[in-house]
């Protein structure tokens, strides 16, 4: 039974005089007490979770496992599930990190995660051509540390592919990719229809996708036409730029991977199924080092417990290692194995095992630029609504309501120029908090923001985004350890096609702000008045600003935001020097394969979620087919 259904079971169970309008008038001094109890309550179930097959260290280190799977997020907890699904194959999977914290599950507060003990806390190195508004010209990279990896603390978007990014990527060198032509026996296990069959084979499930490409059994929730004014209003005013023949438009309200008001990864539909396996073994807390060779065959992993208060020990693997460790920690972990280009690993002493020039490079991220805008009607998310008693008790209650999304209402997308804008629907932004986990300077925060300290604002964001960048970045190291995070340059906004396809993006945004649907909400954009662009802003006859390409291109290099969607790292390719092969194996060595954000050669056309699910998928079908 589900979490909410349990808590409206007990809410119900009790005496009906407690709902009561009179009693409650009468009561006022004890809602705040119940909404704090009930929020305990809450607090105890998430926690409460049992993994009867974790092992501990030492345990780990007496046996060998067919295979080894070095990292717990997206793909890693497929990749688990899928391989121990046979009996016979002894599985092992290895998570730096632990659990997350229960405010993870809940989808509004996701925000609370990042730069907290489940985030790695990474950040770019200083930026040359974009970031003049961050703190050093740095980003901050959230990347989920414990089981779920970073589903578990990201904005859990659901995407159903696009066609022309599966072809991008088998032109690339991923020939054997072809999520359209997936055999259905990979989702009707054991007579279960599509309706009702888990990861697991067991009816009663998670529904699988009804994505036309991408089928994973993640459960999505969607947002309705109805769900708010707003959502309602940017439909209305897409179909009125569609009617326009204005490019070829795509709109579409977003959609989620969420369940009963919960967070809803593939640590839940794929691993939590496995928990009573005896064939798979989870170890928590654990680092991989390096992966061991003898000569050029894979064999295994040094790791340390516990973040190395114990001497580095050696887990072995009869068949493979599969690095799922993420866009920027497995080109980190192949350096350190000696897998990489010659001249770095010779820079810090690293035994060359094979010289790999493109481990580490053609990284790419999508960039997002914020635009707000404010509206005369009650349509948004304002913090005011958040710590509402209503709010808060409607969560609890039905598992509806602001706290059960992300925010973000919808995406309108040219798909023949590869960009867009979607919206963000909150109005009153918190500069506390948000300023912080953003690392923008305060000036720039709150002219992006203009109404921070306005609790009732409405109002929303706009997430203009270039979602296929050409701009490509490196993943380097600092040092022969582990512990030292590895040097990352996304090399945002280096080509200048990715500042004018940001431009066109804005641009779509401003005609749709112009049509009557938000029109008629007196919608109205706060361009940014950052200091570096001041010289860039001139205004027309009847005083309205002139927004020229000189001055959105300042905007963009100074506010633009990574969007938290790296990949590419290490990446399929036709090439000999291409990091993996079509089997998304490790080129120059044996029984090593990758599998994650990194191995796609070019950006996802959306949020990457849902295509690392569906990739995991088809590597576990290699991975058997291999063996």
């Amino acid at each position: 039974m589900s979490l909410l259904l349990r808590f409206t079971k007990f809410l119900t169970s009790l005496p009906s005089h407690i709902f009561t309008w009179k009693f409650l008038f009468k009561s006022l001094i004890f809602i705040p007490l119940i909404t704090i109890a009930t929020f305990l309550l809450l607090w105890f179930y998430l926690s409460t979770e049992s993994i009867p097959n974790l092992f501990s260290f030492e345990e780990a280190q007496k046996y060998t496992y067919d295979y080894i799977i070095v990292g717990g997020g997206t793909a890693g907890c497929i990749l688990a599930s899928r391989l121990s699904e046979n009996g016979d194959a002894s599985v092992l999977l290895i998570e730096s990190g632990s659990t997350f914290s229960p405010l993870a599950m809940i989808p509004f507060l996701t925000s609370q995660q990042q730069r907290s003990r489940n985030d790695w806390r990474l950040e770019t190195v200083t930026q040359k051509h974009s970031s003049f508004g961050f703190r050093d010209q740095i980003q901050f990279l959230p990347r989920g540390k414990g089981l779920g990896g970073s589903s578990q603390l990201n904005y859990l978007l659901h995407f159903d592919g696009a066609k022309k990014d599966l072809r991008r990527w088998q032109a690339h060198g991923a020939e054997l990719w072809d999520f359209d032509d997936t055999p259905t026996d990979m989702y009707t296990k054991n007579d279960c229809s599509e309706d009702t069959c888990s990861a697991d084979g067991q009816k009663k499930g998670p529904k699988v996708s009804q994505s036309t490409l991408l089928k994973t059994f993640l459960r999505t929730t969607s947002i309705s036409y109805d769900y708010s004014l707003l959502s309602s209003t940017f439909i209305d005013g897409s179909d009125e730029l569609h009617r326009k023949n204005i490019s070829n438009l795509e709109y579409y309200l977003a959609k989620y991977n969420t369940d009963k008001g919960l967070r809803h990864t593939t640590y839940h539909a794929y691993l939590k199924p496995t928990f009573s396996r005896q064939n798979l073994k989870i170890l928590l807390s654990t680092r991989v080092h390096r992966v061991l060779f003898n000569k050029k065959t894979a064999v295994g992993v040094l790791a340390t417990e516990d973040y190395f208060k114990s001497a580095p020990k050696k887990i072995y693997a009869a068949k493979e290692v599969i690095l799922a460790a993420g866009a920027f920690h497995t080109p980190q972990i192949l350096k350190l194995s000696g897998v990489g280009p010659v001249k770095e690993l010779k820079r810090y002493d690293i035994n060359l095992v094979h010289n790999s020039p493109m481990v580490g490079r053609n990284l790419y991220d999508h960039m997002s630029m914020p635009i707000y805008v404010s509206v005369s009607e009650k349509m948004s998310i304002t913090r005011d609504k958040v710590l509402s008693v209503k709010e808060i008790l409607k969560y609890l209650l039905s598992g509806g309501g602001i706290f059960s999304n992300f925010g973000v209402i919808g995406y309108l997308y040219d798909t023949d120029n590869d960009h867009g804008t979607g919206i963000f629907g909150v109005g009153s932004i918190d500069e506390t908090f948000l300023g912080q986990i953003s690392n923008a300077e305060q000036q720039i925060f709150r002219a992006n923001f203009p109404f921070y300290n306005d609790t009732k604002k409405e109002g929303f964001v706009l997430l203009n985004t270039c979602y296929q960048p050409l701009s490509r970045g490196t993943v380097r190291l600092q040092s022969n350890r582990i512990h030292d995070s590895p040097d990352i340059d996304p090399n945002y906004l280096e080509n200048q096609d990715d500042v004018d396809c940001l431009i066109r993006a804005i641009r779509l945004a401003m005609d749709l702000i112009a049509t009557d649907a938000f029109k008629a909400v007196n919608a109205k954009i706060h361009w940014p008045q950052f200091t570096q662009c001041n010289n860039f802003i001139t205004y027309s006859a009847d005083d309205e600003m002139n927004v020229t390409d000189r001055y959105l291109e300042c905007i963009i290099r100074v506010g633009a935001l990574t969007a938290h969607h790296p990949g590419g790292s290490c990446s399929i390719g036709k090439s000999p020097n291409s990091a993996l092969d079509s089997h998304m194996r490790v080129r120059g060595v044996r029984r090593l394969r990758v599998t994650d954000a990194s191995i796609i050669p070019s950006p996802v056309s959306g949020h990457p979620h849902t295509s690392v699910a569906a990739m995991a998928e088809w590597a576990s079908r290699l991975i058997l087919y291999d063996a």
